[in-house]
């Protein structure tokens, strides 16, 4: 299969909505302008270029090359790229095609950049996913802990509740819709930070981040509401031994 590829500088710097614009400069040193319809976050090639890499039509191909004005600001470059039809053969096509080349040429292929990027994200996941359920865990120790020793200050209020005829039940609705509030303000933050996060870290490693987020959002949510179920045993305990 064929395709035409075209590689721009910075075609989507500003963000600008799609359809939209393109021109670059004719021999004649007129300016020509090419309609780019739509804009996807993915690479045609598995190949590092400083720029965005721009699918046109055979005919639109042979008509930017025959007129683009080729200098310091373009250059005109023939790269040879091979599809596989089953994926899963890609480590033994890697292997044959890497066979068949020169080493001192600078060169990529699909499986050996996909291993590569696989052992790199995959030791930055693992740093950022064991130091971020550290910090999870410390934090929700500070304020599992105040809250122990508030339960403890409050030890006399529950005794004047209890002699006054209050139930257990009665006490802990209060005692859960401040524990509520305790938690649910520091969860809603993190979960906001990772919803962030997901726009900016997918732009940075250019491919999506929603599994990775979705899963760090489950873990920051389990690990606050384990602090909040101990928090109110806790105080339940202390509630039922007022008297």
């Amino acid at each position: 299969m064929k395709r035409s590829i075209i590689i721009l500088e910075r075609l989507s710097k500003d963000g600008a909505s799609f359809p939209k614009e393109v021109q670059f400069k004719a021999t004649n040193d007129e300016e020509m302008q090419l309609t780019v319809s739509s804009f996807k976050l993915e690479n045609v090639m598995n190949y590092r270029f400083f720029g965005d890499q721009l699918i046109v039509s055979e005919p639109t191909f042979q008509s930017i090359r025959e007129n683009i004005q080729v200098g310091e600001s373009a250059e005109e470059l023939t790269y040879e790229t091979f599809q596989l039809l089953d994926a899963d053969q890609s480590d033994v096509a890697s292997d044959i095609f890497l066979g068949n080349i020169d080493n001192d040429l600078f060169i990529t292929d699909f499986h050996t950049s996909y291993e590569q990027s696989i052992q790199t994200f995959g030791l930055l996941i693992f740093i950022a996913g064991f130091l971020g359920i550290v910090f999870l865990l410390s934090t929700g120790s500070i304020l599992y802990f105040k809250q122990m020793t508030e339960a403890e200050q409050e030890k006399g209020h529950y005794r004047t509740l209890r002699q006054l005829g209050f139930q257990v039940n009665d006490i802990m609705k209060g005692i859960i819709r401040k524990q509520l509030f305790v938690y649910i303000i520091p969860l809603a933050i993190g979960l906001l930070h990772a919803a962030f996060a997901l726009n900016v870290g997918s732009v940075l490693i250019v491919a999506s981040m929603l599994t990775p987020i979705i899963m760090s959002m489950a873990a920051y949510i389990t690990i606050y509401l384990m602090f909040t179920i101990l928090t109110i045993r806790y105080y339940r305990s202390i509630v039922r031994k007022a008297l």
